[in-house]
């Protein structure tokens, strides 16, 4: 299938519907939405077209389109052949043309209300992350969870922090390491979307823990423990199927490990929208984006 310039061109503002991506979408609509995206982020990347937000957003559009095409059944080896032929379609558009010029003046102007936004929720299947560029403290991107009665927060704490984990446990015991289980997509190339198959795991240690400070904790908490991950950890992360759900374990003493699962989700499009920075202050309002 060939997309033409003036399809792109038609395509461009949907290209900035980050959330207009239905979770239900047909199988046709996300493979065809995928396509168009892929094939305007690939065209911006060879000839330059787009400045370092224009084409983060970008990335971040193209990564939601491939989740829904994913959550609508589409095969992820059928989705990789639709990327080569999108960069191959990509390669062939002229770089110095008045249609290169229209996409991205028309692209830019699309984007322009995503990149002043404040704040995202992203709903997944069963949770979501929430976004954050206007409040000078707190995470920055955060997906709440519970292992017992004690609640979890899972993401990214600061705009430049590595990912880490805030526990709140009811009892005087506390945890001496804690990791992160998802399937090693190396080894294991297909998801396994029930939560309780094991198949072959990747296991990432947090690297250490502190107090949490009073913006970090649970909401209802008086004190708590910030585990941090790796970086690479969420560079994982956004390679796992959206659908799927993985586990932060807090292993303790008496060989003990309690556990507080976490959905995929949209983790790649919330990463890329915080690592904008702070929302221009004039948009700092309590709305929701």
């Amino acid at each position: 299938m060939t997309i033409g310039v003036t399809r792109l061109l038609a395509n461009a503002l949907v290209a900035a519907g980050l959330l207009l991506v239905p979770g239900a979408a047909a199988a046709s609509e996300a493979a065809a939405l995928f396509r168009e995206r892929t094939v305007v982020q690939a065209f911006g990347r060879r000839c330059g077209l787009f400045g370092e937000g224009v084409a983060t957003a970008l990335g971040a559009a193209a990564a939601q389109a491939r989740n829904a095409a994913l959550r609508a059944g589409i095969d992820r080896v059928a989705l990789d052949e639709a990327a080569r032929a999108a960069t191959q379609q990509a390669a062939r558009l002229a770089c110095a043309s008045a249609d290169a010029r229209l996409i991205k003046a028309r692209v830019e102007h699309a984007f322009d209300g995503w990149l002043r936004t404040p704040r995202l929720v992203l709903p997944g299947d069963r949770s979501e992350w929430r976004a954050e560029r206007s409040s000078p403290r707190g995470w920055r991107l955060a997906q709440v969870s519970r292992t017992g009665a004690s609640p979890v927060v899972f993401g990214l704490p600061g705009y430049r922090t590595p990912p880490a984990t805030v526990v709140a446990f009811a009892g005087a015991p506390r945890p001496y390491a804690a990791r992160l289980s998802f399937r090693d997509t190396a080894r294991e190339p297909r998801p396994a979307l029930d939560p309780r198959a094991r198949g072959v795991r990747r296991m990432v240690w947090a690297t250490g823990s502190r107090p949490a400070t009073a913006d970090q904790l649970p909401a209802g908490s008086r004190a708590g423990e910030v585990w941090t991950f790796p970086a690479e950890a969420m560079d994982q992360l956004a390679e796992l199927d959206p659908r799927a759900r993985f586990p932060d374990e807090f292993l303790f003493r008496d060989a003990s490990v309690a556990r507080a699962h976490y959905e995929v989700g949209e983790v790649a499009a919330g990463r890329a929208f915080v690592s904008l920075g702070p929302a221009p202050a004039s948009l700092r309002s309590p709305r929701e984006g």
